[in-house]
């Protein structure tokens, strides 16, 4: 026809192209994965959490009782105790889970949280996310899926080693945490997840659930349900557990104070979204918030001085 015959040979190739092109996969299918799981999605999903929850090793503790309990028996794993280091309250804090000052990064930890980065983009579903979070981020090395969870308990609790994890652990967890929050219209999965790293076993607590993923969940809280009390409950759990704030924590928690605080400034029904006391609260977060700005600040000013006195000598 005479339409064709003025459709440039470039546009042709590319109507074919547009034709053959495969679905949306990775990121590109945001928009379907945002709309939610169908029922039998969800049916799997749940069936897939319960199976997780039931196989693994759990401690029916607190997290903060599970990391004290776990404490002598978790030295062994890290070449025997730390130097004493006197916490907010008080207490001996292993120096693992202080915030470590800017290093040289472990190479091969950022290549290997590259390529499970890589393997999550190619995921279509939450079903299919889980599945491959449970092989590739919840497995301990060397574990053995036939192990009995009482057993592990056992071994545990008589002062054998427990699972170890490897370094990469509480990166690709905190990525996996925000890649379900900004995917997925599921956020109670990202609270589920967190959950199962605190409790699958006192190592996993240890060695996953830092900061980053701290971080994840207070986003969660905030963003989906508006939930401050959660917030600060999240909040008082990382200081009681010597679980250190980093950038990240301190920029969630900006943001999430300044917003605070202008809703009860203007008056807009922050008792009826925030409940009772949240005036109280507020000061509670923005006096946690300044201590970490001092605290900050005082390491950039002894950065300084060392810097200083390096130059002077």
């Amino acid at each position: 026809s005479i339409t064709d015959s003025l459709t440039p040979a470039w546009r042709n190739n590319q109507l074919d192209l547009e034709e053959a092109r495969r679905p949306a996969r990775g990121v590109h299918d945001r928009f379907r994965r945002t709309q939610g799981t169908t029922p039998a999605e969800a049916t799997t999903l749940n069936e897939l959490m319960a199976e997780m929850l039931h196989t693994a090793p759990i401690s029916k503790s607190h997290p903060g009782r599970a990391r004290n309990e776990a404490y002598t028996t978790s030295l062994r794993s890290y070449g025997g105790p730390p130097p004493p280091l006197t916490g907010s309250h008080g207490g001996r804090i292993h120096p693992r889970m202080l915030e470590r000052l800017e290093t040289e990064e472990d190479h091969a930890v950022i290549e290997e949280l590259d390529s499970m980065k890589e393997e999550i983009g190619l995921l279509q579903t939450d079903v299919d996310l889980l599945k491959w979070a449970k092989k590739r981020v919840f497995a301990p090395i060397g574990a053995t899926p036939s192990l009995d969870p009482a057993k592990a308990k056992t071994a545990i609790s008589e002062g054998d080693a427990g699972p170890t994890y490897p370094p990469v652990y509480s990166r690709i967890l905190a990525y996996l945490l925000g890649y379900v929050r900004r995917n997925y219209n599921n956020p109670h999965l990202v609270l589920a997840l967190f959950h199962h790293a605190q409790t699958q076993s006192p190592e996993s607590y240890l060695s996953g659930c830092l900061a980053g993923a701290y971080n994840e969940v207070i986003k969660t809280r905030w963003e989906s349900f508006r939930d401050l009390e959660g917030v600060e409950a999240a909040v008082r759990e990382m200081e009681a557990n010597g679980v250190a704030w980093d950038r990240g924590i301190a920029k969630t928690m900006g943001k999430i104070v300044d917003e605070v605080s202008k809703e009860v400034f203007e008056g807009v029904r922050s008792k009826e979204i925030y409940g009772e006391g949240v005036e109280t609260r507020l000061l509670r977060l923005e006096d946690r918030l300044q201590k970490d700005i001092n605290m900050q600040t005082r390491m950039y000013e002894a950065k300084q001085r060392e810097k200083q006195e390096q130059r002077n000598r």
